[in-house]
């Protein structure tokens, strides 16, 4: 079995399979090298929200987006004490 290179066709055994083609040197798998830019992108901005991909699971899919609801509200609520703390008396 093998898997063929998007970009040149070049078939690669199963066996020795890397994250890169052999021939043309491109990702044979895009959404890896998306995940890996996405990654440093959220490490350099500081970007809260976990990206959810369409091949993702169902229950990776739940997970992610409790988990971005749960930043929204936490973020809402500490804002707001923010705001009250900021206002002072009177």
């Amino acid at each position: 079995m093998q898997i063929r290179c998007k970009n040149c066709g070049f078939g690669i055994p199963l066996e020795s399979y890397e994250s890169n083609c052999t021939s043309c040197g491109e990702p044979l798998r895009k959404i890896e090298q998306a995940e890996l830019d996405s990654i440093e992108r959220r490490k350099t901005t500081g970007e809260l929200r976990i990206p959810i991909y369409p091949n993702d699971s169902i229950l990776l899919k739940i997970g992610k987006h409790i988990y971005n609801i749960v930043t929204l509200v936490f973020i809402g609520i500490i804002s707001f004490f923010l705001w009250i703390f900021a206002a002072g008396p009177g």
